[in-house]
């Protein structure tokens, strides 16, 4: 990929992993996405937790039922 002219910040590069179980006529999905490489943004923090790090973690979950 190349990156979209004067935008540094959308430079990154996340590994995204999961978990699929299926359990009796659920079935439960958790999955992750870390940062491996991203430039920080400067947006301030909030009760001491640095905002534009934060912004670099995703957590997904999903519970369905099968039949």
């Amino acid at each position: 990929m190349v990156p979209a002219r004067n935008a540094d910040l959308f430079n990154a590069l996340f590994f995204t992993g999961g978990l699929q179980f299926k359990l009796w006529i659920m079935k439960l999905s958790v999955a992750a996405q870390v940062p491996v490489y991203h430039k920080k943004e400067e947006l301030g923090t909030l009760g001491g937790v640095d905002l534009g790090e934060l912004s670099a973690y995703s957590v997904l979950a999903r519970l369905a039922f099968i039949f």
